[in-house]
C-alpha cells in the first residue's frame, strides 16, 4: 500500500519498461545521438585503416608529398572524430537532462498526491535521495551510458574486423582476453549494485536525520543538543 515505509519492489522488466517510457518523447533525438555516435566510431576506425595504407605508400615512394598528404588526411580524420564525439556528448547531456526533468516532475507530482500518513512513516531522506542521487544515476543509465555503449560496441566490432585483416593470430588472442572481461564484470556487477544501494540508503538516513534536526533547530538549541545531533550526522557520514 501507499502508506508503507518503503515502496514495494517492482520487477526489473516492469521498471525498465516504465523508465524507457520517459525516452518516448525524444525518439528523434535518441536516433540522432546514436547516428552521430556511429559516425564518430567510423571516423576513429578510419584513422588506423588509412594510416596503414599511407605508411605503405610512404615506405614505397619516400616522397615528401605523400607524407604531407598522409598527415593532412589523418589530422582531418582526428578532427572529424573529435567533433562528432563532442556533438554526441552535447546531445546525450541535453537528452539526459530533459529526461531527468520529466522524471523529477513526475516524482514530485506523485509525492504531492500521497496521503499524509505516508510521510508520517516514510523517511524524507528517501524522497530527497530519489530526487537527487537516484535520479542523477538514472540519467546516466538511461541516456549517456547506452549511447556510449553503442559507440563502444561499434569500435569493438570494427576494431576486430580491422585487426583480423592485419593479423588474425594476434586478434584471436585479444578476443580470448576480451571474453574473460564480461565474465568478470557479470560476477562483480551484483556486488557493486548491492554496495551502491547500501551507500544510498546510508546517505538517505543521514539526509533525513539532518533535515529533521534543521527543521527543529529551535528545539535542538533549547535543549543544548547541537553536539549530539552533530555527532549523529558525523557517524552517518562516516557510514556513507
Amino acid at each position: 500500500g501507499c502508506c508503507t515505509q518503503r515502496d514495494a519492489p517492482m520487477s526489473p522488466r516492469s521498471s525498465l519498461s516504465r523508465l524507457l517510457g520517459f525516452l518516448s518523447p525524444y525518439r528523434g533525438l535518441v536516433s540522432i545521438a546514436v547516428a552521430v555516435t556511429l559516425l564518430a566510431s567510423v571516423a576513429a576506425l578510419a584513422v588506423p585503416w588509412f594510416g596503414r595504407s599511407a605508411l605503405d605508400r610512404v615506405a614505397a615512394t619516400r616522397a615528401a608529398a605523400d607524407v604531407n598528404h598522409a598527415f593532412l588526411v589523418l589530422g582531418v580524420l582526428w578532427l572529424i572524430a573529435a567533433a562528432l564525439n563532442f556533438t554526441r556528448d552535447v546531445l546525450s547531456s541535453y537528452l539526459g537532462h530533459r529526461v531527468l526533468t520529466d522524471l523529477r516532475q513526475k516524482v514530485i507530482f506523485h509525492a504531492l498526491q500521497l496521503p499524509v500518513p505516508y510521510f508520517d512513516r516514510a523517511r524524507l531522506g528517501d524522497l530527497m535521495s530519489r530526487l537527487t542521487t537516484d535520479s542523477e544515476q538514472l540519467r546516466r543509465t538511461m541516456t549517456e551510458d547506452p549511447i556510449r555503449a553503442v559507440g563502444d560496441l561499434a569500435m569493438v566490432i570494427g576494431g576486430a574486423v580491422l585487426l583480423l585483416t592485419l593479423d588474425w593470430r594476434l586478434t584471436t588472442a585479444l578476443l580470448a582476453v576480451g571474453l574473460a572481461v564480461p565474465a568478470g564484470h557479470r560476477w562483480l556487477s551484483p556486488q557493486l549494485r548491492s554496495l551502491n544501494r547500501t551507500t544510498l540508503d546510508a546517505a538517505s538516513s543521514m539526509l533525513s536525520r539532518t533535515g529533521e534536526a534543521l527543521s527543529n533547530l529551535r528545539l535542538v538549541k533549547s535543549f543544548g543538543r547541537e553536539r549530539h545531533e552533530g555527532s549523529i550526522a558525523a557517524t552517518a557520514l562516516e557510514s556513507v
